[in-house]
């Protein structure tokens, strides 16, 4: 991603940012997800606490799972891999112990391969 297309992403994100705090409208957990996965990581530290880093990208700072899939973005607990919230308890059952393989493009005949 050059640098060019990181600043455009900032700055929608903070015009976004702007305009959701005049307007409570919020804006689609999936732009949300798709944003974290384009974002450009400047440093990232090990925190004290088992499976969590804390990313830092400009003046933004993101918590996320080791593994990639779970970030805590705006005060929200999200799926990166689905593209979803995780807002209740039963969406741990229903999206994070789950993989959708229909979301990842993938066919499973060339996965026996």
């Amino acid at each position: 991603m050059t640098l060019r297309q990181i600043t455009l992403l900032f700055a929608s994100l903070f015009a976004a940012s702007i305009a959701f705090a005049a307007n409570p409208q919020k804006p689609a957990v999936s732009d949300i997800a798709a944003g974290l996965l384009s974002i450009k990581i400047d440093g990232m530290q090990d925190l004290p606490i088992s499976g969590l880093k804390m990313v830092k990208s400009g003046e933004q700072t993101v918590f996320i799972s080791s593994n990639g899939r779970f970030a805590f973005y705006g005060g929200k607990l999200m799926d990166i891999w689905t593209q979803q919230e995780i807002k209740a308890l039963a969406d741990i059952d229903n999206i994070a112990n789950r993989i959708d393989l229909s979301r990842m493009k993938l066919k499973a005949d060339d996965l026996a391969r």
